[in-house]
Protein backbone atom coordinates (compact mmCIF):
# COMPACT_ATOMS: atom_id res chain seq x y z
CA UNK A 1 0.00 0.00 0.00
CA UNK A 2 1.40 3.51 -1.12
CA UNK A 3 1.95 5.86 2.31
CA UNK A 4 -0.36 8.43 1.76
CA UNK A 5 0.47 11.47 -0.45
CA UNK A 6 0.80 15.02 0.65
CA UNK A 7 -1.58 17.68 -0.38
CA UNK A 8 -0.39 19.66 -2.98
CA UNK A 9 0.43 23.61 -3.24
CA UNK A 10 -1.96 23.83 -5.98
CA UNK A 11 -5.15 23.30 -5.69
CA UNK A 12 -6.74 24.46 -9.01
CA UNK A 13 -6.12 21.99 -12.12
CA UNK A 14 -5.78 24.12 -15.42
CA UNK A 15 -7.65 22.69 -18.39
CA UNK A 16 -4.31 21.33 -19.82
CA UNK A 17 -3.67 19.70 -16.57
CA UNK A 18 -7.34 17.95 -17.04
CA UNK A 19 -6.93 17.14 -20.74
CA UNK A 20 -3.41 15.08 -19.69
CA UNK A 21 -4.41 13.13 -17.17
CA UNK A 22 -7.66 12.68 -19.33
CA UNK A 23 -4.96 11.11 -21.65
CA UNK A 24 -3.04 9.29 -19.04
CA UNK A 25 -0.81 6.59 -20.67
CA UNK A 26 -1.38 7.00 -24.35
CA UNK A 27 1.55 6.99 -25.01
CA UNK A 28 2.89 10.72 -24.91
CA UNK A 29 2.70 10.51 -20.60
CA UNK A 30 4.37 8.08 -17.64
CA UNK A 31 2.54 8.80 -14.54
CA UNK A 32 4.01 8.42 -11.36
CA UNK A 33 2.60 8.97 -8.05
CA UNK A 34 5.69 9.75 -6.13
CA UNK A 35 9.03 11.27 -6.98
CA UNK A 36 10.74 8.69 -5.46
CA UNK A 37 9.34 5.99 -7.93
CA UNK A 38 11.40 8.03 -10.73
CA UNK A 39 14.71 6.07 -10.87
CA UNK A 40 17.66 6.28 -13.09
CA UNK A 41 16.14 3.81 -15.19
CA UNK A 42 12.71 5.38 -16.06
CA UNK A 43 14.50 8.91 -16.94
CA UNK A 44 17.02 7.04 -19.05
CA UNK A 45 13.92 4.83 -20.90
CA UNK A 46 11.53 8.13 -21.46
CA UNK A 47 14.34 9.52 -24.20
CA UNK A 48 15.14 5.81 -25.57
CA UNK A 49 11.09 5.40 -25.83
CA UNK A 50 10.60 8.52 -27.88
CA UNK A 51 13.79 7.56 -30.72
CA UNK A 52 12.60 4.35 -31.34
CA UNK A 53 9.02 5.35 -32.29
CA UNK A 54 9.24 7.40 -35.29
CA UNK A 55 5.87 8.48 -34.58
CA UNK A 56 6.61 10.18 -30.94
CA UNK A 57 8.09 13.19 -30.58
CA UNK A 58 7.76 13.77 -27.37
CA UNK A 59 7.17 11.96 -23.82
CA UNK A 60 6.43 13.46 -20.54
CA UNK A 61 6.44 12.56 -17.23
CA UNK A 62 3.89 13.68 -14.49
CA UNK A 63 4.66 13.34 -11.34
CA UNK A 64 2.01 13.51 -8.21
CA UNK A 65 -0.71 11.45 -10.39
CA UNK A 66 -2.27 8.05 -9.42
CA UNK A 67 -3.35 6.10 -12.30
CA UNK A 68 -6.97 5.19 -12.33
CA UNK A 69 -7.76 1.85 -13.38
CA UNK A 70 -9.92 1.79 -16.36
CA UNK A 71 -9.44 -0.57 -19.00
CA UNK A 72 -8.86 0.07 -22.59
CA UNK A 73 -9.00 -2.19 -25.26
CA UNK A 74 -5.15 -2.64 -25.02
CA UNK A 75 -5.55 -3.75 -21.35
CA UNK A 76 -3.81 -0.57 -19.76
CA UNK A 77 -4.80 2.27 -17.17
CA UNK A 78 -5.63 5.10 -19.48
CA UNK A 79 -6.30 8.27 -17.34
CA UNK A 80 -4.70 9.46 -14.26
CA UNK A 81 -5.98 11.33 -11.17
CA UNK A 82 -4.01 14.10 -9.31
CA UNK A 83 -2.99 12.64 -5.54
CA UNK A 84 -4.62 14.97 -2.87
Amino acid sequence: MHPPARPTRHQRMSVDARHMLALGKSGRYKLKRDAEAISPKVLAALPNWVALDPTREVADLLVGVDEVRVTSRAGVPVSGRPCL
